[in-house]
């Protein structure tokens, strides 16, 4: 049943006033959202209902006459998979979606549903495979549309494997995609069906941050209201184009999109259909959302963060009518950084459970004098306070059920009138009561600043019932990690290091107790543990509890100090000047680092790094300079990077940056990222220039064809595994006539560098036998000097006669900065020009081994395409990806400019090889897998594994030396999951999977019970050194490649499966058999 008239509010905006091409429809009339899609499609045939932007940056346009026709053929395809067995009574069921896809597909696969007079049941493509199929037997689903994608076919099969255990039966169904919903086919003649306003409209679920997600109705009544609450802000919505591009539509915030459309006649921008669909990112989506010329956007606080970061976005967003942001708290520091840029800030509000809740959606006038954090709630809505005792102008928000906006959830009662208690704590503006912002949870709940939930009650009750602990409060509310405050029962100076540590061991296994009820995101660390201090106890409520907010303002310098703080090593003994000045800093830096590196001759302007430095000694000399700041000044040491000897890797460069530090003009972040970019800049065009004009003429007959013939080989670093991978399947050639195998070495010393090679290849079982015969020459050389410091015989002779050139060898440090690169730049480009005073007809073909570290900052969950279209800040972050970044780009330059073929290869990560599972033992995986075994339990990880068994590479690569492709990624084609290799290694050595926090934190226990017992060998030492690397590697999703143009390239690659337990089981072997893992 419509409202009467007398209880709608005042229209304060008009929507579509001035619109040709749009039909208001009546204003909360009994029309359903799928009745209101065809209204339009009548009434409004030639609206803008979505806009995206195409490959070629043109903007597409969807009009309600093309989404209603594609509404209808959604309709026919779902009718078509129901059998009558899972209708109801009248004739309607619930059908689930889990789905990767891109929006324009999913809102038009919703709408044809409830088309149906069926209930459409997004589910987010978040959740655990448990969690789907909780709440697949909670809403009795019988039919589950999953997108094509591996990860959500993976996780819906392992749902209705679950269930199925339990007797319950669920179908999995292909979700339509955006071809089979638009496209010239006829429309079908489906009619709709009777939809009941009172019923169902689709099911949303909670986030589940503290249980399993709980199901939400919201019936066609409230969502079609949902549509009209504009009318009541302060914008006309109709003709704007709105980005909804970074708001998924299983969740709240995404699914207003489906009813603004036809309420309001705002056209909703979303990335463009592709399988698989663009992922959003902060930089995706401000692409899409400049190319698609939206008008506002709306976004989750985290995509502002990041782009208020970079003030080169800040122009861009300078020219939104609004941002209108929600679903977590904003950063105080960036929002007011944008507000005073002139970013047009407007702070949404709103629930599952009751819908969108503000009435602005431009900026307020409030919101435009600098108070961007308050809003006021749309008139639509009735509410009541209840007013908290203690604390002045804070209250708990409820929504009342009321004629023009029914809460989806009732739960409480004010005043005889139903209502849904939101939990949410708001603090009324002084003056303007109207106006609230939010200040926190009734239940306390903490939201993080990624958007994740923690609820410390529960929490805080675990630990409470530890006898040395009187109170605890978790903290962490807009910082991505939770901390907790504790009170002890003895009293004690926090700032006394050594009783805080000997406290939080003592409590540890308390903390174990609660983060194995915790969810991951909400587990403490030890290093976010502090106590009050002795003059400073907590205050108490009248029921004896701590008062959170009180408490926690009263600590807030020491949580933030806590934050700030970073661990600590010793130091090393070196005397400290009476003061600083710029004379005595350069002395005793130049004193430290000799000390240190035991090189007494090391010149100032000399690279550490190049000069044998290595991540102890870098270590070293950072705490001693640290050390020296902290004795010597009242400067606080927590905002100094802790890689600023690798940034800075000589002794002029760290004089200079220390001085800066002690006079107050250290660099800031967004300065040294600059910094650093110009630097990569600098280098990519100091090594770009004056490429010389090629020495040879016409083209050889083997530069057209897919393989060797009649070749001349030279290629660089083959005594490491991949080279020697290499120089095996070279020789395998027969059309290869000669290989000139240089590596870094003494001049003419030979015979050293054949045995060191024999040697190599027996350590990794290759046949060495492939080594006589005479087809290899072994030379030693430097690639940075002159002629590569050959004799000149020689080097004449490499130019006479080359072919190919594979050039692999690079130094492997993921800590020196870029400059600490700089002689392999050099040398890259010693090799182009090589390759350009070739006598060699047509001029050789010039592979280089590139690494995905090149695209270190992409992060997209789409797949990086094989592009050389990535600026330098892609590569930012470590000086090996940056130099590989810088080498892809000159190659790239010098092909362009003088026609010199190359081909650069992002290699990933290389496992055992298919043989017999040769895998390094110095690296990442093996160290893990080591220190599983004896610790007694191994990762469990939600992820995806791209690697590549190394002998696989190898050919790939020499596939890939005939391609004409610029850029090409070695990456599998197939990723298994992570789960798949390390079952079998975990069963192989008998020890459980757990957690990735459990296992990081059983780890440093080891490490730590290490260090104290000064235990020398026999330790994981190699696991125990990798703990920061483990922290970063193991929490974040790995990145994919796409691997289209390779897959062509090399049919070895195209080939390759995905890996699975007999690779694992060769890996184990190998490292039992070299004994490296005692199994």
């Amino acid at each position: 049943m419509s409202p009467a008239l007398s209880d709608i509010p005042v229209v304060t905006s008009q929507q579509g006033l001035n619109s040709t091409t749009w039909t208001r429809p009546p204003l909360f009339s009994s029309l359903t959202i799928p009745e209101l899609y065809a209204f339009h499609a009548e009434k409004s045939p030639n609206h803008p209902v979505i806009v995206f932007d195409d490959e070629h940056g043109n903007v597409q346009t969807l009009y309600h006459r093309d989404v209603f026709r594609g509404i209808r053929k959604a309709a026919k395809i779902v009718s078509e998979r129901l059998p009558q067995t899972i209708l109801d009574d009248d004739g309607h069921t619930t059908i689930g979606i889990l789905a990767v896809t891109d929006s324009p597909t999913y809102l038009t696969i919703q709408v044809g549903i409830m088309y149906l007079g069926h209930t459409p049941f997004p589910i987010s493509a978040r959740n655990s495979s448990v969690a789907v199929a909780h709440l697949i037997r909670k809403t009795s689903l019988r039919q589950l549309f999953v997108s094509r994608d591996a990860a959500m076919q993976r996780i819906a099969h392992e749902a209705k494997e679950q269930l199925a255990n339990d007797g319950y039966e669920v179908e999995l169904l292909p979700l339509p995609e955006f071809t089979d919903l638009y496209n010239d086919g006829p429309e079908p003649d489906i009619p709709m069906s009777r939809i009941v306003p009172d019923k169902p409209a689709l099911i949303l679920h909670s986030s589940g941050s503290t249980s399993f997600p709980k199901p939400i109705t919201i019936l066609h009544r409230t969502f079609s209201q949902w549509g009209y609450t504009p009318y009541f802000s302060n914008t006309d919505m109709c003709g704007l184009r709105v980005s909804f591009h970074g708001l998924p539509l299983f969740h709240v915030m995404g699914t207003f999109s489906i009813a603004w459309i036809v309420g309001t006649g705002v056209t909703a921008a979303f990335f463009r259909p592709s399988s698989p669909p663009i992922a959003s990112t902060p930089e995706t989506l401000l692409n899409a959302a400049v190319a698609s010329k939206v008008d506002g956007l709306v976004c989750v606080p985290t995509f502002l963060e990041t782009w208020g970061r970079d003030p080169a976005n800040v122009p861009v967003l300078q020219q939104l009518r609004f941002i209108l942001f929600a679903g977590a708290p904003l950063s105080k520091e960036i929002g007011g950084l944008l507000h005073n840029s002139g970013v047009r800030l407007a702070t949404g509000f709103g629930a599952t459970e009751v819908g969108a809740l503000t009435r602005d959606i431009s900026p307020s006038d409030l919101a435009l004098r600098g108070e961007w954090e308050y809003f006021a709630l749309t008139p639509v809505v009735e509410q009541a306070r209840i007013y908290q005792e203690g604390q002045p102008g804070v209250f708990e928000l409820v929504i009342l059920e009321s004629e023009t906006m029914c809460p989806n959830v009732l739960n409480t009662e004010v005043d005889g009138r139903r209502g849904y208690a939101t939990n949410d704590l708001m603090m009324e503006h002084p003056e303007h009561k109207e106006y609230m912002k939010v200040v926190g949870r009734k239940d306390d709940q903490i939201i993080l600043s990624t958007g994740e939930k923690t609820n410390p009650v529960p929490m805080e009750a675990i630990l409470l019932q530890d006898s040395n602990i009187a109170a605890a409060i978790i903290f962490g509310r807009a910082r991505t990690q939770n901390g907790v405050i504790i009170q002890p029962k003895e009293p004690f100076d926090p700032s006394d290091e050594v009783k805080l540590e000997a406290f939080r061991n003592q409590i540890w296994p308390t903390v174990e107790r609660v983060n194995e009820f915790a969810p991951s995101h909400s587990r403490l660390f030890k290093e976010l543990i502090t106590v009050t201090k002795p003059n400073k106890p907590f205050q108490y409520t009248a029921k004896g509890t701590p008062r959170r907010h009180v408490s926690l303002d009263e600590y807030a310098e020491e949580i933030e100090e806590l934050y700030k703080k970073l661990e600590e090593s010793s130091q090393v003994d070196i005397p400290v000047p009476p003061s600083w000045s710029a004379e005595t800093v350069r002395t005793y830096v130049r004193g430290v680092v000799k000390k240190v590196m035991k090189v007494p001759n090391i010149e100032d302007d000399d690279d550490l790094f190049q000069q044998g430095g290595d991540s102890l000694q870098a270590t070293w000399i950072r705490n001693t300079v640290l050390h020296a700041i902290r004795t010597t000044t009242k400067l606080s040491v927590h905002d100094i990077p802790l890689n600023f000897v690798y940034n800075n890797p000589s002794i002029t460069q760290l004089a200079f940056f220390l001085l800066r530090i002690l006079s107050g003009t250290a660099v800031g972040k967004e300065e040294e990222r600059a910094s650093r970019l110009t630097q990569m800049e600098s280098m990519l065009s100091k090594y770009s220039s004056t490429f010389p004009k090629p020495s040879w003429r016409g083209s050889s007959s083997n530069r057209t064809g897919h393989g060797p013939s009649q070749e001349t080989i030279l290629i660089t670093g083959t005594t490491g595994r991949l080279g020697s991978q290499l120089l095996t399947r070279i020789l395998a050639e027969p059309e290869v006539v000669h290989v000139y195998a240089l590596n870094r070495g003494v001049p003419g010393d030979s015979a050293t560098l054949e045995k060191r090679h024999r040697e190599v290849f027996r350590a990794w079982n290759l046949d060495e036998h492939v080594l006589d015969g005479g087809r290899v020459t072994f030379l030693s050389g430097d690639l940075s000097k002159p002629g590569f410091n050959l004799d000149q015989r020689t080097f004449e002779q490499l130019r006479a006669s080359v072919t190919a050139i594979i050039q692999n060898g690079w130094r492997v440090d993921f800590n020196v900065s870029l400059p600490s690169f700089e002689p392999l730049l050099a040398g890259a480009r010693n090799v182009v020009d090589f390759a350009l005073s070739s006598a060699v007809a047509g001029g050789p073909r010039l592979l280089f081994v590139s690494s995905i570290s090149a695209l270190f900052g992409y992060s997209s969950t789409t797949p990086a395409p094989e592009s050389l279209e990535y600026g330098p800040e892609y590569a930012l972050g470590t000086g090996y990806g940056e130099s590989k970044w810088i080498t892809e780009q000159m190659l790239w330059r010098a092909t362009r400019e003088t026609g010199l073929r190359t081909t650069s290869v992002r290699v990933g990560q290389l496992s055992g090889d298919s043989q017999v599972g040769g895998w390094n033992t110095k690296e990442w995986i093996p160290s893990i897998v080591r220190a599983s075994k004896r610790l007694g339990l191994a990762p469990e990880r939600d992820d995806t594994v791209s690697w590549v068994p190394i002998d696989i590479a190898s050919a790939a690569l020499l596939e890939m030396l005939y391609s004409d492709e610029p850029i090409l990624h070695l990456t599998s084609p197939k990723p298994a999951s992570w789960n798949d290799v390390f079952q079998p290694i975990a069963k192989k050595i008998a020890v459980p999977l757990v957690s990735t926090a459990e296992w990081l934190e059983k780890l440093k226990e080891s490490a730590r019970a290490a260090n104290e017992v000064q235990l020398q060998t026999d330790t994981h030492e190699s696991a125990h050194t990798l703990i920061i690397f483990f922290e970063a590697s193991l929490s974040n999703k790995e990145v994919l490649f796409a691997t289209h143009k390779a897959s062509a390239a090399s049919h070895t690659l195209a080939r390759l499966g995905p890996l699975g337990e007999p690779d694992a089981l060769r890996w184990v072997a190998y490292w039992e058999s070299v004994g490296f893992l005692n199994v």
